[in-house]
């Protein structure tokens, strides 16, 4: 019943989903382009036949997801994925203010999680199967085994890449953290090494033959957004470790007698 709804004409709603959480009860979220560079999110719930708006709904989540960004927003069950990329400023031949988005390789993702006393940001990977096989390729780097990656790497070559940021042989920085990117659908996934040097380390990943596999390593210079942002990200020594546990932990009891 979108005809119920009063929505500001400078906005175009490109998503919408029902979530639980803040207070009681479901509510609906649309989310879109509330233009001028910034992201538009607006919560309602039915009341007397038509929709009511929740005023202040969103307040609580950082500035840095909604302003000054473009993007979109996704639904992972009662959580919310914001897909976004920094608005860099610019003028045109006339002198007059520009807003407009980095490169998609600048795009990543930020996991905000849905309860019953509001949002919280969520330091882990939304889809984080295939980081473990970034995982199994930088131990066998760390351990000066880059002989051992090829059925990891999608071309031997690709191995020669962490040698040239001088990280054979030796561990990861304590600050290292993984940024989950954003790439088009069916292209596998996007992942990203900061703090772990002078450069960072972006990987493609995606199913060869049904197994993941490194499709490409690209170097780039640290991001600024990323820098700003870093702490809501996971640490690179969390992620392993949290890989490891599930991986020990037993298979859940048949339900078949």
């Amino acid at each position: 019943h979108a005809r119920h709804l009063t929505l500001p004409p400078s906005v175009t709603v490109k998503e919408a989903g029902f979530i639980s959480g803040k207070d009681e009860g479901r509510a609906l979220v649309l989310a879109g382009d509330g233009g001028n560079g910034s992201l538009w999110l607006s919560a309602w719930r039915p009341q007397d036949g038509s929709w009511k708006e929740l005023p202040g709904y969103f307040e609580a989540l950082p500035p840095f997801l909604t302003k000054n960004v473009c993007g979109h927003v996704s639904f992972k069950g009662s959580d919310l994925i914001f897909n976004i990329a920094r608005m860099v400023e610019t003028v045109d031949t006339s002198g007059n203010r520009l807003l407009l988005p980095e490169a998609e390789s600048a795009t990543y993702k930020f996991w905000v999680k849905a309860g019953e006393t509001g949002f919280t940001m969520v330091s882990s990977l939304p889809e984080s199967e295939a980081f473990l096989t970034v995982v199994q390729f930088m131990n066998a780097v760390q351990q000066g085994r880059c002989d051992s990656t090829r059925s990891m790497l999608s071309d031997p070559r690709l191995a020669s890449i962490p040698k040239y940021l001088a990280l054979s042989g030796k561990p990861l920085e304590s600050t290292a953290r993984v940024v989950q990117m954003v790439v088009p659908p069916g292209k596998g996934q996007r992942y990203r090494l900061i703090g772990i040097g002078k450069d960072d380390l972006i990987f493609d990943v995606g199913k060869v033959k049904g197994a993941s596999q490194i499709k490409a390593i690209f170097i780039a210079p640290p991001d600024p957004f990323l820098q700003e942002t870093a702490k809501y990200f996971p640490l690179y020594a969390r992620v392993v470790d949290a890989g490891e546990k599930e991986k020990e932990a037993p298979p859940p009891p048949s339900s078949f007698g």
